[in-house]
């Protein structure tokens, strides 16, 4: 299975998100992706423009945006990352891809929910689909429901948002 590249703006406001700055923060990403392989790079936004993922689940947040990744994408796994996240780097990236293909399944780093690497397989869908169709409490970042590896980030500092 290859892996798709999902950009997720969920957390971050409207007004940054119509600026210069997110433009050349997303073509920072992009680059970041593209170095570590991941040539399918898509937005995850609630708009049906070309080369974005609306959600399924409106206003159900990141989980939202994930599950929304998983189903749009269901022959490929998917590497979310965050456009407002500075510190970001490729061999950050390249962690989470090895940690994640090699396990054979999903992985982010401690203490935080993005970026994460999402092995794309039946049962973290139908667990996706359980918490956000059932109403359950998930309008949050909490990721715990995917059950991933939590793997510890080399170095913390540059994993911090500029809408954290």
């Amino acid at each position: 299975m290859n892996t798709v590249g999902m950009v997720v703006t969920h957390q971050c406001s409207d007004v940054w998100l119509a600026s210069k700055a997110f433009d050349k923060a997303l073509c920072r990403v992009k680059s970041i992706l593209n170095q570590c392989g991941i040539k399918d790079i898509k937005i995850s936004r609630n708009c049906f423009t070309a080369g974005h993922v609306p959600d399924i689940y409106p206003q159900q947040g990141v989980l939202s945006a994930l599950h929304a990744a998983l189903f749009y994408q269901t022959h490929s796994h998917v590497i979310c990352v965050p456009p407002d996240m500075p510190g970001l780097s490729v061999e950050l990236i390249r962690w989470l891809l090895v940690s994640g293909r090699i396990a054979k399944r999903s992985c982010h780093y401690r203490d935080y929910s993005l970026p994460i690497y999402l092995h794309n397989d039946k049962a973290l869908r139908e667990r996706l689909e359980y918490g956000l169709s059932e109403g359950l409490p998930v309008n949050t970042d909490n990721i715990e429901i995917l059950k991933c590896r939590s793997l510890v980030a080399p170095d913390p500092s540059r994993l911090v948002r500029i809408f954290d």
